[in-house]
């Protein structure tokens, strides 16, 4: 990250990352509960990603991450500075 064009690149990968990721995180929304998109088919395989609710839980796969990411503050693992929001 210290290349200023190496860093232009991967923030351009990740914002692209981002971009792709919301696309798939919406595919079928409007579709309804039965229809054949990425969230439903995550519920089916027991790895929904969903927050919760309108009535909903939370699902596993969410679930289990922010668990992880608990569990390893709790270990001691720090954040670093270079994660800190910019304004």
């Amino acid at each position: 990250m210290r290349i200023p064009a190496l860093r232009a690149r991967a923030g351009g990968w990740w914002e692209e990352e981002a971009r792709v990721g919301a696309l798939i995180r919406r595919d079928g929304e409007r579709m309804g509960e039965g229809a054949v998109n990425v969230r439903n088919i995550a519920r089916g395989l027991d790895l929904s990603f969903d927050e919760a609710r309108g009535g909903r839980e939370e699902g596993k796969l969410l679930t289990n991450a922010k668990t992880a990411v608990r569990e390893l503050f709790n270990d001691g693992i720090k954040v670093s500075g270079h994660w800190a929001p910019t304004s």
